[in-house]
């Protein structure tokens, strides 16, 4: 499909040429600042030639401009749609993965408070003399309750 910023059928490449450096000039393009663009190694040169104004009546370069002009903001918009979706994308691939290092990690400081709680608080032993002696163990019931804690409240 051709668009109205292409060649047109009855333009000659002169006046294509023309055209593209008006179009190019962006949204503060006139006729004049084309010619002086295109004529840039001869500062001499101020106004464009009347062939420059009859190009662009005959051409439709305002229009045709102002077609590209809303092209390029389109493709500007979607290449910044693209961009949000990929950030998106990555935002809730990131956010999974984080969910499952914490699944991970919660079930194995669940796996350690189990093994914890396999253990006595306190061992009995016989000594010597045929006593019973208590021994506390080193770690406490609220050591293997941390890890639960951190499960519920995560």
């Amino acid at each position: 499909m051709a668009h109205p910023w292409d060649r047109q059928p009855d333009e000659t490449p002169q006046a294509f040429t023309a055209f593209c450096v008006y179009r190019d000039l962006g949204r503060a393009r006139s006729i004049d600042r084309a010619y002086q663009a295109a004529c840039a190694q001869d500062r001499s040169q101020r106004r464009a030639r009347s062939s420059w104004w009859r190009w662009s009546r005959t051409h439709g370069w305002v229009a045709r401009s102002r077609a590209y002009d809303a092209h390029l903001q389109e493709v500007e918009l979607q290449a910044r749609e693209d961009e949000a979706r990929r950030l998106g994308r990555d935002w809730v691939r990131e956010r999974n993965q984080q969910l499952e290092r914490t699944f991970q990690l919660t079930n194995r400081l669940v796996d350690r408070a189990e093994q914890m709680l396999s253990f006595p608080l306190a061992a009995m032993e016989k000594g010597e003399d045929g006593r019973t002696a208590i021994k506390p163990s080193r770690w406490k019931l609220r050591d293997a309750v941390a890890p639960l804690c951190i499960r519920f409240h995560a």
